[in-house]
C-alpha cells in the first residue's frame, strides 16, 4: 500500500500547489537541481501525471527567475 497522495484526479495545478504550500517539500525542492531532482523529490510523496509535472516545472522556473 502506497503512502503516497495520488493527485492525478485534480487540476494540472494541483502537485504545484502542494510543492508551493508545504514549507519541508519547498526547501527540499530549493536544494534541488534541474528539473529531474524535482520530479524525484515529488514522486516521493505525490502520484501525478506529465501535465501536472510540467505545470510544476512552469511555474518553478517563473520562481527562480524572480529570485534572480
Amino acid at each position: 500500500m502506497s503512502n503516497k497522495t495520488d493527485l492525478t484526479e485534480y487540476s494540472s495545478q494541483e502537485l504545484s500547489l502542494n510543492v508551493f504550500n508545504d514549507e519541508y517539500l519547498y526547501k527540499q525542492a530549493r536544494r534541488a537541481s534541474g528539473h529531474s531532482r524535482l520530479r524525484e523529490l515529488a514522486s516521493e510523496f505525490f502520484i501525478f501525471d506529465d501535465e501536472q509535472f510540467d505545470e510544476l516545472c512552469e511555474d518553478w522556473d517563473a520562481d527562480q527567475e524572480e529570485d534572480n
